[in-house]
């Protein structure tokens, strides 16, 4: 069982199976080794759906419907720190585009030598303050923080902390909240 979940590769492309296999390839992680994909904003899909995209990336894995980006994240996170996965990618068509984000845990990283570019902090269904306060920081540690439910918004977080070289970023929607730390070349908070 995994004690953390991380962001490992982030993917843009126009139809979902190419950003799948996209955050795949830029991770370096063969597709035989993924088994869960989430797919969040996509209410209704049919289950044949989802297998029929799965089949199109080549792969052979579970994969669930879930009603938002960040429900999926969370999900995805659960699944990876219950020890049922190790490597999951969460999905998510968004506008014209779609996004999908590569997320593993501890054993996955050493085990395939995986780069991970932002760990999952902290989650809350309870807002902000309460992902804040669970990862045991300040509200003045957050440098970067965006409102709305899409893989984009996070990947733009991520691209914020990058540029600033800060830690801490929240991307929040609602009641639901996901704390990232910054991996690359972040300043550590004292």
């Amino acid at each position: 069982m995994s004690s953390e979940a991380f962001i490992i590769s982030i993917a843009r492309a126009a139809q979902m199976p190419a950003a799948i296999r996209q955050a795949l390839e830029t991770a370096g992680l063969k597709p035989s080794l993924l088994q869960d994909i989430v797919v969040g904003g996509v209410e209704g899909a049919a289950p044949h759906d989802l297998i029929g995209m799965v089949r199109e990336v080549g792969l052979n894995c579970p994969s669930v419907s879930v009603s938002s980006a960040l429900r999926a994240i969370h999900f995805a996170a659960e699944a990876i720190l219950s020890g049922d996965v190790e490597v999951s990618v969460v999905a998510a068509a968004e506008g014209t585009d779609s996004v999908a984000m590569l997320v593993a845990g501890s054993e996955a990283i050493g085990r395939w030598n995986l780069m991970p570019r932002a760990r999952l902090a902290a989650r809350s269904v309870s807002g902000a303050e309460t992902a804040v306060r669970r990862a045991g920081i300040a509200v003045e540690d957050v440098k970067a923080g965006r409102e709305g439910d899409s893989l984009a918004i996070v990947s733009e977080v991520l691209g914020e902390l990058a540029r600033l070289q800060a830690q801490w970023g929240l991307v929040s929607a609602g009641s639901l909240a996901l704390l990232l730390e910054n991996l690359q070349g972040a300043q550590k908070s004292p």
